[in-house]
């Protein structure tokens, strides 16, 4: 049987190794960036496009119809990050996206968005938010 000295030895050895372990695996997922966009979509008669950098306007678009809009990601890191993107509000249920990108160092990417107004869509405006959550990875 260990004795007291020998079990807090053996003990500290098992929680340190756990802690190591455990920081590598939070070193290489934590997060580095967040940043969000507005998004902003209608729907009605008479198309019309606005073309604003600071926030993702689809414009107006009619029933049955789409608009795509897009924006440069920009690693600028020396190692390859993970984006991940999602996006709420009443404008969730109308885009299109991919909800992960890889980037290499200092690799720049198209991310595109689509906007799709069904045949029975209401008409109104629908606003939301993009959020991108930038992550270190392998």
């Amino acid at each position: 049987m260990l004795k007291n000295k020998d079990f807090w030895i053996v003990f500290l050895v098992v929680v340190a190794g756990i802690i190591f372990i455990f920081s590598f695996y939070i070193g290489n997922s934590l997060i580095l960036e967040t940043k969000e966009v507005e998004a902003i979509l209608v729907i009605g008669d008479i198309s019309a496009f606005n073309i604003n950098s600071s926030v993702l306007n689809f414009g107006v678009i009619n029933k049955k119809s789409m608009a795509k809009r897009s924006f440069l990601l920009e690693n600028n890191y020396d190692f390859p990050i993970k984006a991940s993107m999602s996006v709420s509000g009443l404008i969730k249920d109308f885009l299109f996206y991919n909800k992960t990108i890889y980037l290499g160092p200092k690799e720049t990417k198209s991310i595109e968005f689509t906007a799709v107004s069904e045949k029975n869509s209401n008409y109104g405006e629908y606003l939301g938010k993009v959020k991108i959550i930038i992550r270190r990875i392998k």
